[in-house]
């Protein structure tokens, strides 16, 4: 999923050699980083900030696949925005003109709800994913992930459903659990009832799918 806000930049070809350089500096690093990296390149006022992040549970080699992907995507969609953000499945880019390290990012997005797959009535999501977001900030990747075993009545096998949050790493732990409880206030308007769902923002996500979205 990629957002870009198409703000023109001044001088955009000098812009889009910085946004590389940057780009190319957050990929090479974040692998061996525990996934995670942040990083500038210029000088002000024309510095570009950006940091990328993978998913707490998958290894470098996937970590680095995804994070070209999605840089190819900033090249593609957004290299003449003065700020975009760019979600995978198991990576996040995110770039701006001005320095945002640190400051909670809540501005949320809605991708992948399937509105026509209803939960089952004795599932309990709401339980997984609050139990997530109480443990995830104080947790060394600000990442934590767990399933919930479903049934469809008391006869019929369970099926598993699969819980993630995570925060970026440039927020303290204070800031990664306000910005997940910030999240969960959409819970009961966007997906309630809904089999699978994910709430996306700059400095966190929230996941629930009925397919492995993590290692578990």
């Amino acid at each position: 999923m990629d957002v870009c806000l198409q703000i023109p930049i001044p001088e955009v070809e000098h812009s889009k050699t910085k946004l590389n350089l940057l780009l190319s500096s957050l990929i090479s690093k974040a692998p061996s980083s525990s996934g995670f990296y942040a990083d500038s390149v210029g000088e002000n006022p024309n510095r570009v900030h950006g940091l990328v992040l993978c998913r707490g549970d998958v290894q470098s080699d996937l970590c680095l696949n995804c994070l070209i992907n999605a840089t190819n995507d900033v090249t593609q969609h957004c290299m003449d925005s003065t700020q975009g953000i760019v979600w995978h499945d198991y990576c996040l880019v995110r770039y701006n003109n001005h320095e945002f390290f640190g400051a909670i990012d809540t501005g949320r997005f809605f991708p992948n709800q399937n509105r026509t797959r209803q939960e089952y009535p004795d599932a309990d999501p709401e339980r997984l994913i609050r139990g997530l977001v109480e443990s995830a900030p104080s947790q060394p990747l600000m990442f934590a992930a767990n399933k919930l075993e479903v049934k469809r009545d008391y006869l019929s096998e369970s099926e598993t459903r699969y819980g993630l949050v995570q925060c970026t790493r440039d927020l303290t732990r204070n800031g990664c659990r306000s910005c997940l409880n910030e999240l969960m206030k959409d819970y009961r308007l966007c997906c309630e009832g809904m089999r699978g769902w994910r709430i996306v923002a700059g400095s966190c996500s929230i996941w629930y799918e009925f397919y492995a979205c993590s290692s578990l």
